[in-house]
């Protein structure tokens, strides 16, 4: 079975379409995949108590209008209709993700069917419910969805048991020299950045079943 890594943050919408691409990409191949959820703040130093509006970010960043900003989420949320997503950056959240990660790891831990139910669900949250994932109660009533104990997550959480593993995750990325999101690693061969296309990401699919690594470097260049 393949080994597919992915560095991502649910604040980040190119991750979700990306994601939604990669799945498609493989359900058209009729590839099962095993799936390793990396932790990557697009901004760490976001202020813990500071939630945001994605059009507030765009404006700040690019020095954009709010017309601007309201156009470019737009076009942002047709391309994630296009990808069966529901985009809403009326509501969408944008904030600290630090506890998110942590949510995301402690669901790795119990099993790969809890880590993908998790990831699915907070990028849901941000995106198509507007919820604020950095309230350890929202996160805990999120992983009883996936089929976690309330109880158990809310402890996790709040004795920030899982904020090395996000950290470690953060070293691996900078070690792989991943500088923004999302990032996805195939087999320990390829990698590819960003929010590829269908056709892109069965490129490299095919390759890694149809290739051994010595042929890798071929597709790198092209």
């Amino acid at each position: 079975m393949m080994k597919i890594e992915i560095w991502s943050d649910y604040v980040c919408p190119f991750c979700y379409i990306g994601k939604a691409n990669l799945l498609q990409a493989l359900t058209e191949l009729q590839v099962e995949a095993e799936f390793v959820w990396r932790s990557f703040e697009l901004d760490p130093t976001y202020p813990i108590d500071g939630p945001s509006h994605h059009y507030d970010v765009l404006q700040q960043k690019f020095q954009v209008s709010a017309e601007q900003a309201a156009e470019k989420c737009g076009q942002l949320a047709k391309i994630g209709e296009s990808c069966g997503l529901k985009m809403d950056f009326e509501q969408a959240y944008y904030g600290n993700t630090f506890l998110a990660h942590q949510l995301q790891q402690y669901a790795n831990s119990i099993g790969s069917e809890q880590g993908h139910a998790i990831n699915q669900l907070l990028f849901d949250a941000v995106f198509n419910r507007g919820l604020n994932i950095n309230h350890i109660d929202v996160l805990a009533d999120l992983a009883t969805e996936a089929g976690l104990n309330h109880t158990a997550t809310q402890k996790a959480l709040q004795s920030q048991a899982f904020a090395t593993a996000v950290r470690v995750d953060k070293a691996s990325g900078q070690e792989l020299n991943i500088t923004g999101v999302p990032f996805f690693g195939f087999d320990g061969r390829l990698a590819v950045a960003g929010a590829q296309s269908i056709d892109a990401f069965k490129e490299v699919i095919q390759h890694i079943l149809n290739h051994d690594a010595s042929e890798d470097a071929k597709l790198t260049r092209q």
